[in-house]
């Protein structure tokens, strides 16, 4: 399995724990930054790392901030992401079972690199249970995604069409 990680440039020790416990797991790990020289636009990588996940089915990603929550905020702007933040071990697990999650963001100065590491076993170890009543959940989630997609694009090509016709 890939996957994905996206940090903060302030975690890069956690990250490397983390790739080198999951790739001796057997696991494809893929870094999408941040670098030292990219140190304020985290949101950036999370976004690359989400765009990632959602491109590549079977995959999941983690992205790594000093407390999390930035870091899931930016994760769940691209369309078709679940990222859920993974304070504790429990929580991380119910992600995938339950919701689907294919992200988790995980604040590593709340968190001990050992609690990291089990939080990461627990997210990539966890399955998803396909329970109709979480599937119907997450089809709401997903139909509300398209179609606001769906309304964006319309606005956009009715301001196209204005434009076009002179209209403003």
């Amino acid at each position: 399995m890939r996957i994905y990680l996206g940090a903060d440039h302030s975690v890069d020790e956690v990250k490397r724990q983390i790739t080198t416990h999951l790739e001796t797991r057997g696991y494809n790990v893929v870094d999408c930054g941040a670098a030292a020289e990219n140190a304020d636009f985290y949101p950036a990588f999370c976004l690359l790392t989400a765009g990632q996940v959602v491109g590549d089915l079977g995959s999941l990603g983690i992205v790594l901030g000093r407390e999390g929550n930035e870091e899931q905020i930016a994760a769940n702007k691209v369309l078709g992401a679940r990222c859920a933040l993974g304070w504790s071990v429990q929580a991380a697990q119910f992600a995938r079972a339950h919701y689907d999650a294919q992200l988790i963001s995980i604040g590593t100065q709340i968190h001990s690199a050992d609690e990291v590491l089990a939080i990461v076993d627990a997210f990539v170890g966890a399955v998803w249970s396909v329970d109709e009543a979480d599937y119907k959940r997450i089809d709401i989630l997903t139909q509300y995604e398209i179609n606001r997609q769906e309304a964006h694009t319309q606005r956009i090509l009715a301001g196209v069409r204005a434009s076009e016709a002179g209209v403003s």
